[in-house]
């Protein structure tokens, strides 16, 4: 039975047949479910929704097919690329069937990619099975292929960049280079904010390749020759339309975001650490109206009925509950009679509402610096690790099968968590040894300080990139304490034996 079952499940790593189709048999069924259960589809004939964030990536692409110009140009078209050639060959709802389809294929052999980069930095079979199995059964790491979000491109991306990158060194191969440095052109066209990855990989590549200077340079032009060539074009096109020279975006927050109260009502809440997610009721930025269509006495009944509650804590010389009451009601105001050009003292309103909650924000980092350097990104990193309902089919659910199979989810994403941070540690210790292994921390650390540390962003969906690298990092720890255990024992025995 044990040597049925280890032919079946531990065939040949090289076997990838078999192993990329076992992977598709298995996501593909959680797939279907998640498809299956979605309640609101946004047009006929698309089996799956689109979330706010969707219409910035796919909106510029359809004016360049429709109209001939690459606008809102908020994002930086990573994600449109894949888009262009579904949506001039199909018509929209068919795009964005295949579009979800081949994200759920790419995240799919991406599991087997993984696996195989396990074996080329600990040179063992036992880390292939390991992490194959944990990353096949992480539900975590399905919530986002059937979204049209740059989430699951972007993960997939990381990980072939990392395996191709691998693969150069191991072999010698300069080719391998060229197209991991497409992939990570890729990933940063997705995601501009893991733009800093591309020097984690010049600096390995540059190290491992140290004694062998005509190699190295030749190695890091073919590594950067994706980025320069995309970046030419991207630039290109910002400085014809906006007289600027702009490398990535000009900000995180996009379109309408950027005007009136909505960005410094969320810088205000992030500097003493308030939830500024206002799709979730009872967070603190719908206090002020953020999020919500309620003004006035419906705004009020809102806030009681939420039980949104602002803390005494943060309060300074500048402002109290008064005054942020007196900001609520301007943004009310704004919110019910709009602006418009000609209307000064709207115009006046909005002003005055941007200076104050800025005046507020400075004062927290003034006056209470403990709150606003280290209780707030305490509170963010709570956020940004264990807030887990975002796309999970299964939170927040009556059903009692769904709710146990929450609870087991969210229990194996906890243990993948805590072991991966306790690995990343013993990886580390490891990094003079096997400079390789850079990558994989660099990744993971990377993506922890740029978002709720430094960014202040809170979403766990922000995880999701790392979250592969953490479950190496976590099958690294299981296998050494693992090995410990058996040299332990190994040790005791023959201690009896003597």
């Amino acid at each position: 039975m044990k040597k049925h079952l280890s032919s079946l499940f531990l065939r040949k790593t090289e076997n990838w047949q078999f192993w990329v189709l076992f992977t598709i048999v298995i996501k593909g069924f959680f797939f279907c479910y998640i498809l299956y259960h979605v309640k609101v589809h946004d047009f006929l004939g698309f089996i799956s929704n689109l979330s706010p964030d969707s219409i910035s990536y796919l909106e510029p692409i359809e004016n360049f097919v429709t109209k001939g110009d690459y606008l809102p140009d908020h994002r930086m078209p990573g994600y449109g690329i894949i888009y262009l050639p579904l949506f001039i060959l199909f018509k929209k709802s068919v795009a964005l069937n295949i579009l979800i389809t081949l994200q759920f294929f790419t995240a799919s052999i991406s599991v087997y990619i993984l696996a195989l980069v396990s074996k080329y930095l600990f040179r063992s079979d036992r880390y292939f099975y390991t992490v194959f199995y944990m990353f096949l059964l992480s539900a975590y790491s399905n919530f986002y292929d059937h979204n049209v979000l740059t989430e699951s491109f972007t993960c997939s991306f990381l990980i072939f960049a990392t395996y191709f990158f691998l693969r150069a060194i191991f072999q010698k191969r300069n080719i391998f280079y060229l197209i991991s440095g497409s992939f990570i052109t890729g990933v940063i066209f997705l995601r501009p904010v893991f733009f800093p990855l591309l020097f984690l990989f010049l600096a390995v590549l540059f190290f491992t390749n140290l004694s062998k200077c005509k190699n190295s340079i030749f190695a890091i032009f073919l590594y950067l020759l994706p980025i320069l060539i995309a970046e030419s074009f991207w630039m290109s096109h910002n400085y014809i339309k906006h007289k600027r020279i702009q490398l990535l975006m000009n900000s995180f927050l996009f379109g309408k975001e950027n005007e009136n109260y909505y960005r410094p009502c969320l810088e205000f809440c992030q500097s003493w650490g308030g939830n500024y997610i206002w799709w979730r009721s009872g967070n603190p930025i719908r206090w002020f109206g953020v999020g919500v269509n309620e003004t006035g006495d419906s705004l009020i009944h809102l806030i009681q009925k939420e039980k949104i509650n602002i803390p005494n804590y943060i309060y300074t010389s500048k402002f109290n509950e008064d005054s942020l009451i007196r900001l609520r009601n301007l943004i009310s105001d704004i919110k019910i009679n709009g602006s418009f050009p000609w209307d000064n003292a709207r115009e006046a309103e909005e002003k005055y509402v941007k200076n104050k909650f800025n005046q507020y924000r400075q004062s927290i980092q003034k006056e209470k610096p403990f709150i606003y350097y280290i209780k707030s990104k305490i509170i963010y990193c709570k956020y940004f690790f264990l807030t887990t309902i975002e796309n999970n089919p299964f939170a927040n659910s009556k059903n009692k099968l769904k709710i146990i199979i929450d609870q087991v989810n969210k229990t194996y994403y906890y243990l993948i968590l805590i072991s991966g941070i306790i690995g990343l540690v013993f990886l580390i210790k490891k990094l003079q040894k096997n400079k390789n292994i850079s990558i994989l921390v660099g990744i993971v650390l990377y993506t922890i300080i740029i978002h709720p540390l430094f960014l202040r962003i809170i979403e766990n969906r922000y995880l999701r990139p790392a979250f592969p690298f953490l479950i190496l990092a976590s099958a690294y720890f299981i296998i050494t304490i693992i090995d410990y255990l058996k040299r332990k024992s190994h040790f005791r025995i023959t201690k009896l034996g003597a």
